[in-house]
């Protein structure tokens, strides 16, 4: 019976009043374009955690163009509005960015203004991307059709599986533990799992199943997850978790991008927030209202391991 199915193999009508159609999803345009205006390279630098509010943390992909997101909460707008609407966005370099989009796999350059086609391979419903630990010039990428193996120079793909697997539509966040690099970790509606980079195997960690997990970052004293329910921190090591911070949940949560050794600033429905992760308390630092489109986000660091979208099914 269809009630048994996972949402991600049910049909259309089945869905109706639980998530939304995924029709009305935000068309991405097929010949994309990225440009900038008055938007300074130094102003982009992860690192600078402890620089003025003015800092741009990373760079949001919406239905409304591309923006940079400062400390404040605030946009830096990327104007004229760009229609390159990726998916899924994975720094390469401090300056360059690689873009998995409906249309192909392009390599944007902030420093040039240029986007280049590298591959013409359709990558609208991309999940998730790691960097293989063995070869850095090589992602992971996690769809809902597969598991696969793209060159970040080249834009080639090869298949490291296909078919249903755990139906990695359902992924809610991906996250990258430093301290074991050959892993992702993938909170998903029927478990967290452990990922290997290697060959793309995986395993259940705990017992907890993370269908309302909205965000999630990594810290040093374990995950903090943005959750319906509310702040959660979890251990990647057996799945264990404890609720933090104040009462309430974040059911608008779209995306979080490190803002501090202990910080993180996250991107909701109703505006930006403040966290400390640490404590779980937090404060809204913003009330623009536009995150609630947000398609993916992602730091402009070389060093960035995984980058995830904004799961298309809440």
């Amino acid at each position: 019976p269809s009630w048994l199915k996972p949402f991600w193999l049910q049909t259309e009508p089945s869905l109706s009043g639980r998530y939304p159609n995924t029709s009305s999803l935000v068309k991405m345009e097929a010949e994309p374009l990225l440009e900038f205006d008055s938007l300074s390279l130094s102003d982009f630098s992860l690192h600078e955690v402890d620089g003025h509010d003015g800092s741009v943390l990373g760079v949001a992909f919406h239905s409304k163009g591309v923006s940079g997101v400062r400390r404040s909460g605030e946009q830096v707008k990327f104007t004229p509005a760009s229609n390159m609407l990726a998916r899924l966005a994975f720094p390469i370099s401090s300056t360059e960015l690689l873009l998995f989009h409906s249309s192909g796999i392009y390599t944007a350059s902030i420093e040039n203004r240029t986007s280049t086609r590298l591959s013409g391979k359709k990558w609208g419903r991309v999940v998730a991307a790691a960097r293989c630990p063995r070869s850095l010039d090589a992602l992971m990428v996690f769809h809902e059709d597969g598991v696969y193996i793209v060159d970040v120079l080249s834009g080639s793909q090869r298949t490291l599986t296909e078919g249903w697997t755990v139906g990695w539509a359902a992924t809610r966040a991906a996250i990258h533990d430093p301290s074991h690099p050959e892993v992702l970790y993938l909170f998903h509606d029927l478990a967290l799992y452990r990922v290997s980079l290697a060959d793309g195997k995986y395993e259940r960690v705990g017992r907890d199943t993370w269908t309302g997990a909205r965000a999630a970052i990594y810290h040093p004293t374990g995950v903090i997850v943005f959750h319906t329910d509310g702040t959660f921190r979890v251990q990647l090591g057996d799945g264990a978790c404890e609720k933090i911070g104040p009462a309430g949940g974040w059911p608008g949560a779209r995306g979080v991008l490190s803002s501090g050794p202990d910080t993180a600033l996250l991107l909701h429905t109703l505006g930006a927030h403040e966290v400390n992760l640490a404590t779980g308390e937090f404060a809204q630092v913003s009330e623009a209202a536009h995150w609630a489109d947000l398609v993916c986000v992602t730091p402009l660091a070389p060093d960035v391991m995984a980058a995830g979208a904004a799961c298309r099914y809440w």
